[in-house]
């Protein structure tokens, strides 16, 4: 009886030791069809723990993972993951963690959503994706090439630049041909100059 409680106890210590597994699955969109070829990262901070593919139902698997707080990036060429991560938290070192679908939007996809859609998913892009401007340029070239009027990307390009401190080195690089000016407003304690006549 000693053993088989000493045994537990080592087999139980291993398991732990093994971690736990989180599991999701990556569609398009729009149509939440199963996407193949992408890539699924999993960090704690900046530092990389494993890397992984999706097969052939978009669905990947991060094995033996240490309790603690991470984050999952995916990517496929041509797509854009809107937010770029997501948070994920192993509260055991055994079990499985499903985080369900995470959706990546196509050009063509996001050529069929509204403006007011676009506006939004380039406000959350902008705000993950800024620390890195690799990403950031990525993401808003996907984004732009969904646009297909000019009036519409620069529209775009305006909100980017004036509400979300875009640079214009970063929209020129993304594909938006809009140049706008920062809006400057007086405040009541500056002095307007009178010109001279």
């Amino acid at each position: 009886m000693m053993r088989l409680a000493i045994f537990l106890c080592l087999f139980s210590a291993v398991l732990a030791a093994q971690g736990g597994d989180i599991v999701g699955r990556v569609y398009e969109y729009c149509d939440k069809t199963p996407l193949t070829l992408v890539n699924a990262e999993l960090k704690n901070g900046n530092t990389l723990v494993q890397k992984k593919g999706v097969n052939a139902n978009g669905i990947f698997r991060f094995v033996g993972v240490a309790p603690g707080t991470y984050v999952i990036e995916v990517s496929r060429k041509n797509y854009m993951f809107y937010p770029t991560v997501q948070s994920v938290t192993v509260e055991s070192a055994s079990g499985q963690k499903d985080i369900g679908g995470i959706g990546l939007y196509s050009s063509a996809c996001l050529a069929n959503l509204k403006t007011q859609d676009l506006e939004r998913i380039a406000t959350q892009v902008t705000t993950f994706s800024a620390p890195n401007r690799e990403a950031l340029v990525a993401n808003l070239k996907i984004l732009r090439s969904a646009v297909r009027s000019d009036e519409k990307a620069d529209s775009l390009a305006e909100l980017l630049g004036t509400s979300h401190g875009v640079s214009g080195s970063v929209l020129i690089d993304a594909g938006f041909k809009f140049q706008f000016s920062p809006k400057v407003y007086a405040s009541p304690a500056m002095h307007v100059l009178p010109k001279d006549g």
